[in-house]
């Protein structure tokens, strides 16, 4: 299993292609600072996250933003692995975090 775990990217609001790039971005320097290494196969992806005090921010409008950093960051090879996402607010988390599992499937 892979975990990828980091602070909650601070984004310009009023820009939506910034706010994308800026996830994609993140996802994919975590990913090449930890050394992480393809998954091959199918797999499932388990986000977690809390965003900052007060704020009101979704992730799930910024999840393909997440995935395709995955891709670019080679923790996976294509989006088309990916068989089971879950994403989830989780308030037992530091606010401003996020935390990203991934799981190859067995065939």
């Amino acid at each position: 299993m892979i975990v990828i775990e980091m602070p909650w990217p601070k984004v310009d609001k009023k820009s939506p292609n910034t706010k994308a790039h800026t996830y994609r971005e993140v996802v994919r320097q975590a990913c090449e600072d930890r050394g992480v290494e393809s998954v091959k196969g199918r797999v499932s992806v388990f986000i977690s996250y809390r965003p900052s005090e007060g704020s009101r921010a979704s992730l799930g409008d910024n999840a393909r933003a997440v995935l395709d950093g995955l891709v670019s960051g080679h923790a996976i090879e294509q989006l088309s692995q990916v068989q089971d996402l879950r994403i989830v607010r989780d308030e037992s988390m530091p606010p401003s975090w996020i935390k990203i599992q991934i799981q190859e499937l067995r065939k």
